[in-house]
């Protein structure tokens, strides 16, 4: 179901984009003088993330409204990155005092393996030969990779990062740092001549007089840190979430398909459960650091019905905690029949309904009578969990006309369509929302205004009512028509 609505939406993205790419090419002639460039990287297991703190100042005042700072990540940085964004701070260490705009710009004109990004600055904060503070954070997904590939069971598991060791930036830099922070103990890193440890931290610099970047200098070599990782490595292969939105019942309906992946090292051999039990019950951590023995989620508020099922049935070794009574969130520990380990696959479905009025999931909007704005949360993950591809699918009441979204982020497709279920007379429309590498902060709502007349309301209890009465009055009919065989009286 394409709608005006949709085609106007749709040109109304092409027209920013438009503009957007003629603001970047005014803006390709500034440059930048960087006193400091620090890259801080937060190794984790499918998740981690990054931090750019910068100081810079502009070569020379743009003579527009904002100014365009590129930053440079690596070919697989890029292809691995799901969130970015940009502050702009008094000093190095201060509060951010601003949030600004990232747009990703393509690759690079002199190495295709280096993809820009574009951080809007506003030119009120520029001032002549005063420096500004950014910082660009960020999260990635799968940076770092098992090595070895395999493990026997009940072994520890290690990670292996690689990467750049000077920063990437089409800029010169005076004094630039890279440095790599896990949370477990390393093993190795290299290479060791520009490099120093300190505890569970590496830095590779400080490097002084960075000039621009170019590919084929020697100082852009890469680097490596080799670090153990005492946590599963978790994954949500694909994350379907379907909603349902009845107005009559007051009430949303959410049910989440998972299928959950194991990223760690395979497990070298077979599984025995007898090992696993005796590592249990002499060095549990040691047999738990590279399985995944539960699936933290951190339900709604007014979350009630819950369940959690898998193919087999019911998954009665997870827990359901009570509502909290600060929050009224409550915390399900689902607890798969057998530890997943790496490289195994289990996948499950939980699901709960919510009271829409009671927890201000719906809104009616007073500007606009007859329109109604519900919100919807995109996913829900653990913290440390990586997810590959999301999908949800919002399922509004039948009748519901001049459907408008409105997105937290960007996503990677939006398509409507007519979804049919019990007792529909036309079908339902719904909402299709994908989007590729996500994380837990991609949690956030989801709003969509529609417009819900009285008739469309009746129109189903209408249906039903008729359906109903019709089948009464062919009943009356049939009973009142004889169906016995009566002999023929002959003359």
């Amino acid at each position: 179901m394409q709608s005006p609505c949709h085609f106007a939406r749709l040109l109304a993205f092409l027209g920013i984009w438009v503009l957007l790419y003629v603001s970047a090419c005014s803006a390709e002639a500034i440059d930048w003088v960087q006193a400091s460039y620090d890259k801080v990287i937060d190794l984790g297991g499918a998740v981690s993330n990054f931090e750019l703190s910068i100081s810079a100042s502009p070569a020379s005042l743009p003579s527009g409204d904002r100014a365009f700072y590129k930053v440079y990540l690596s070919g697989e940085e890029h292809e691995k990155l799901a969130k970015i964004s940009a502050t702009l701070s008094s000093s190095p260490k201060g509060k951010p005092k601003a949030d600004l705009d990232v747009l990703f710009w393509g690759p690079s004109v002199d190495d295709e393996e280096t993809f820009v990004y574009l951080v809007e600055v506003p030119s009120s904060a520029l001032k002549d030969n005063e420096p500004i503070h950014l910082k660009v954070s960020g999260s990635m997904l799968h940076i770092s990779i098992p090595l070895p590939l395999e493990i026997e069971q009940g072994k520890e598991q290690l990670l292996y990062w690689q990467g750049d060791t000077v920063p990437r930036s089409p800029y010169p830099i005076e004094k630039a740092t890279v440095i790599l922070n896990t949370n477990d103990p390393i093993l190795s890193y290299g290479p060791t001549l520009s490099a120093s440890q300190s505890g569970k931290s590496v830095s590779f610099g400080p490097h002084q007089n960075v000039p621009p970047f170019n590919p084929t200098d020697s100082r852009s070599l890469s680097g490596f840190v080799h670090y153990a990782y005492l946590n599963p490595v978790a994954t949500y292969a694909k994350y379907r979430r379907h909603v349902e939105i009845s107005h009559w019942g007051d009430n949303m309906a959410t049910e989440d398909h998972i299928w959950l992946r194991n990223d760690g090292p395979a497990l070298k051999g077979h599984f025995s459960r007898a090992k696993h039990m005796i590592n249990n019950f002499h060095n549990p951590a040691q047999e738990r650091m590279s399985q995944i023995i539960s699936v933290p989620l951190m339900l709604p508020v007014g979350s009630k019905d819950v369940y959690f099922v898998d193919a087999v049935g019911n998954v009665s070794t997870s827990m359901l905690s009570a509502p909290s009574p600060a929050t009224g969130a409550r915390r399900l520990d689902l607890r798969p029949r057998f530890p997943i380990l790496g490289g195994w696959n289990y996948t499950f479905t939980t699901g709960w309904n919510q009271r829409m009025s009671t927890h201000g999931l719906i809104r009616s909007v007073l500007t606009k009578p007859g329109r109604v704005r519900v919100a919807v949360p995109f996913l829900i993950a653990p913290k440390s969990a990586a997810v590959d591809d999301a999908e949800i699918r919002i399922v509004l009441p039948e009748g519901a006309t001049d459907i408008d979204v409105t997105l937290p982020f960007a996503v990677d497709a939006l398509s409507m369509d007519v979804y049919p279920t019990y007792l529909d007379t036309v079908g339902r429309p719904s909402v299709l929302i994908r989007r590729r590498r996500c994380i837990w902060k991609h949690g956030k709502m989801i709003y969509i205004e529609y417009s819900l007349s009285i008739w469309s309301q009746l129109r189903k209890p209408m249906a039903v009512s008729i359906a109903a009465l019709l089948l009464f009055i062919m009943a009356a009919f049939v009973r009142r028509q004889s169906v016995s065989i009566q002999r023929v009286k002959t003359q």
